[in-house]
C-alpha cells in the first residue's frame, strides 16, 4: 500500500497511514481486544481457561473480557521500546498466545452461534482496567466500551 506502514502483531499484519500511525494502531488493538472479548463472553459459568467447556454465549463473553484484560496488562508491562518493536512487527510469545486464544474463542463462538457477542462483551467492558496515562491501552478499553470489534480489526 502506498504511503502506509505495515504493522505486525504476532503473525498478523496491519496497514496504517503514516499520518495516523499511532492512533490507528491503538484503535486496531482496541478493536482486536473487543472482538476477542465478545467471542469469550458467550458463556456463563463456564471455565474460561478451557474454551471447550464454554457452553453459553455469556461464558464466552466472560472469557473474551479476560483475554482483553490480559492483553492490556501485557502491553502495560512492556517497555516503550518493546511496544515500538511490537508495532513494527516483532513477534512476542505472549501476543502469539493471545492470538491463539482469540482464535479458539472465535471458533467456540461460531459453534455456539453467539450472534450477540459484541453486545455481551460491550456490556462487560466496565470490568476492564487500564492505566489512564497509557493512551495505547486506554484506547483498547474505550473501543471495547464503544462496542468496537477490537480483535477482528487487529487480527485480520
Amino acid at each position: 500500500m502506498s504511503g502506509s506502514n505495515r504493522l505486525r502483531v504476532g503473525r498478523l499484519a496491519l496497514y496504517v497511514s503514516d499520518n495516523t500511525y499511532q492512533r490507528n494502531v491503538m484503535k486496531k488493538l482496541v478493536a482486536l481486544l473487543l472482538g476477542l472479548t465478545l467471542v469469550a463472553a458467550a458463556c456463563g459459568d463456564d471455565d474460561a481457561s478451557d474454551p471447550a467447556s464454554i457452553g453459553t454465549c455469556d461464558g464466552l463473553a466472560d472469557a473474551t473480557i479476560d483475554l482483553v484484560q490480559d492483553v492490556i496488562d501485557e502491553l502495560e508491562a512492556m517497555s516503550p521500546s518493546d511496544v515500538g518493536a511490537l508495532t513494527q512487527g516483532e513477534e512476542f510469545a505472549a501476543f502469539v498466545a493471545f492470538e491463539e486464544r482469540g482464535a479458539v474463542l472465535g471458533l467456540r463462538g461460531e459453534e455456539l452461534a453467539c450472534t450477540e457477542i459484541d453486545a455481551l462483551v460491550q456490556a462487560r467492558a466496565d470490568q476492564l482496567t487500564a492505566d489512564p496515562a497509557n493512551g495505547f491501552t486506554q484506547l483498547i478499553v474505550d473501543g471495547t466500551k464503544q462496542g468496537q470489534d477490537v480483535f477482528a480489526r487487529l487480527f485480520r
